[in-house]
């Protein structure tokens, strides 16, 4: 428990009561600290409130414990912090996705702050952790909205996954046997006299909660401030670290269950449905009441384009590559405005790196991007990472690109891209694949969205990091003595491959995706790091 209960302390003196909020406070910070380092700039500029120190210290918590099966924070720097251009309006968000093999989906926490007219304002803090298809334990889910100094109302949740009524087991396992109603909504009820149940307008919303979820709506009264930051850092606190204790003890075990193919698939689907009706509902619905429409389209586009599986891949493979090319590698030079892109409308983001191969090195360059637009039947994703080697070896470029253009289905491209012989002809280029290249359209049909992140996080992941592996061990170290005539050659097929891939990919597609002036911008930097001249 992080604090007695609310009544034990009105009984305290002053000074006692005084010294016991102290100590709360401290608890929390120390839960929080790792949290809190990682964030510090976002956090010191936003306005202190106690169910903000709540969440800080439950995500602390959880970050802890998960460890390793946690990825890094890739969210960009106007997400993690923005504002509206009045400044009446600030919030941060971040995204943590699961590592490769573990349970975790991702890991989001976010918060808002608005000023009301009047001298009102509204405070939202969540925190989600969802777990994938390997499991059918709950997601832990966290809100509190605070809209008046004496009231908040609070959501503490171990989300089903399953239709309960079909499934009375789910209950007795995540609801029942671990006490969670005695722990979460029964105990807080009890301790908190001054709590209600909480109604959500949304009919939707209310058939997501588990039977046994903390959904209260606290009224302290005129003059209630203090009350009410007592009941948040005492029995909120340790309402919402019970909670969190039977999730992390129950669920994110990380132990696959044995289900069988429909089973998982029905899980999965009813996540991503569970999932936009989430962002639908909560956040693009509410967001543009908050902020700028500029800064919520951008902050609505990095949460969509974060929850796709095989950027997670991608990113996999490209730290694997880089802890191994080490001090090969010169930082990167991209500026930030390339780096990070998105349409005007909001409706399409896109990143971009590229890192220099030091002097004496056989390292051309490394390049990763990813795209994300929105189409008028769902959405398109581009991920590529593309490991050029230079004229101090003829062995093979790194190639990997995955288009997933529905959620049952994506395109893989994985290839060691030849550098000799017919690539000298041009109807040669369009086709110049190594006789072992990879080159696949998967399709899992409708309802296969489970079956298709099976895939991209199993057989796919593990093929491209093999190969990925070969071309570390066979291709990345290996210089080759050649005559000048033939180096040339080699030479000139390498930029007749970049020139392709800039003017069939790039050129003609990031126009269709994004505003003239960003695609240019972007397709400026590719050429300059693919040593070729604009045409």
């Amino acid at each position: 428990m992080l604090a007695a209960p609310i009544s034990s302390c009105r009984a305290l003196s002053p000074a006692a009561a005084a010294a016991a909020k102290t100590t709360r406070r401290r608890r929390m910070a120390v839960s929080a600290s790792a949290w809190r380092t990682r964030r510090e700039e976002a956090v010191g500029r936003m306005p202190r409130l106690a169910h903000r120190e709540v969440m800080l210290a439950v995500a602390g918590e959880a970050e802890a414990r998960l460890g390793e099966r946690l990825l890094p924070s890739e969210v960009p720097a106007d997400v993690k912090w923005f504002e509206n251009a009045a400044g009446d309006a600030v919030g941060s968000v971040d995204v943590r996705r699961g590592a490769p093999g573990s349970s975790i989906a991702f890991m989001l926490d976010a918060w808002f702050h608005r000023d009301l007219p009047g001298s009102g304002a509204i405070d939202i803090t969540a925190l989600i952790i969802n777990l994938t298809g390997v499991t059918d334990a709950p997601h832990l889910v966290m809100e509190f909205i605070q809209g008046t100094p004496t009231s908040l109302i609070v959501l503490l949740d171990l989300l089903p996954r399953r239709d309960l009524p079909l499934h009375p087991a789910y209950i007795d396992r995540y609801y029942a046997a671990t006490s969670l109603d005695a722990r979460g909504r029964q105990g807080f009820a009890d301790r908190v006299p001054q709590s209600r149940p909480y109604v959500s307008p949304s009919l939707l919303i209310r058939s997501l909660w588990s039977p046994a979820a903390v959904v209260a709506d606290i009224q302290c009264g005129e003059g209630g401030e203090e009350t009410l930051e007592g009941i948040v850092c005492g029995q909120v606190a340790s309402t919402a670290m019970d909670v969190l204790g039977v999730w992390l003890e129950h669920c994110a075990g990380g132990e696959e269950m044995e289900m069988d193919k429909t089973e998982r698939e029905r899980i999965v689907a009813r996540d991503r449905k569970v999932s936009a009706t989430e962002l639908e509902l909560n956040l693009a619905a509410n967001l543009p009441r908050m902020f700028d429409a500029d800064v919520s389209d951008r902050v609505v586009a990095e949460i969509r384009k974060a929850f796709v599986a095989h950027r997670e891949v991608a990113r996999a493979l490209a730290s694997q590559a880089e802890a191994r090319l080490g001090a090969r590698l010169l930082p990167s030079a991209v500026p930030p405005d390339v780096a990070e892109f998105r349409a005007g409308a909001g409706n399409a983001v896109g990143s971009l790196d590229v890192r220099r191969g030091a002097p004496g090195s056989t390292i051309d360059f490394t390049f990763q991007s990813s795209l994300h637009c929105k189409v008028p039947n769902g959405a398109i994703d581009i991920t590529t990472l593309l490991l050029f080697l230079n004229a101090s070896t003829d062995a093979p470029h790194f190639l990997m690109e995955l288009i997933q253009g529905s959620p049952t289905s994506i395109v893989v491209i994985l290839d060691l891209i030849p550098r000799k012989d017919l690539a000298l002809h041009p109807e040669y280029i369009e086709n110049a694949w190594s006789p072992t290249a990879i080159l696949v359209s998967i399709d899992c049909g409708q309802g296969g969205e489970c079956t298709l992140e099976e895939i991209v996080r199993g057989q796919l992941a593990t093929v491209a990091k093999e190969l990925l592996q070969i071309w570390l061990d066979s291709c990345a170290d290996h210089a080759s003595e050649m005559e000048e005539a033939e180096r040339e050659s080699m030479i000139k097929r390498d930029q007749i491959v970049r020139s392709k891939s800039i003017e069939v990919d790039l050129t003609s597609n990031l126009p269709r995706m994004f505003d003239q002036d960003v695609a240019n911008r972007v397709i400026a930097e590719i050429r300059k790091a693919f040593g070729v001249q604009d045409v």
